[in-house]
């Protein structure tokens, strides 16, 4: 193992909304966002040092919803 006493987590979060253009359609917009952190513990003597790492991806979408009325 590269890093034996590393730990790490995460957090992901979106956000939406719709308008609707008639009863039975609507465009909808989200947006994403998600974060992974990890610290890698290295002590003295271990052969791979490194403090820690993050990823932080962004991302969305828009769409159009149509329902049987």
């Amino acid at each position: 193992m590269w890093f034996p006493r590393a730990s790490g987590a995460g957090i992901h979060g979106s956000a939406g909304i719709a308008f609707h253009l008639t009863p039975g359609i609507a465009v909808q917009a989200r947006v994403d966002l998600r974060r992974y952190f990890f610290e890698m513990n290295p002590e003295p003597g271990d052969p791979w040092i490194a403090g820690g790492a993050t990823d932080q991806y962004l991302g969305g979408a828009i769409g159009l919803a149509i329902s049987p009325m």
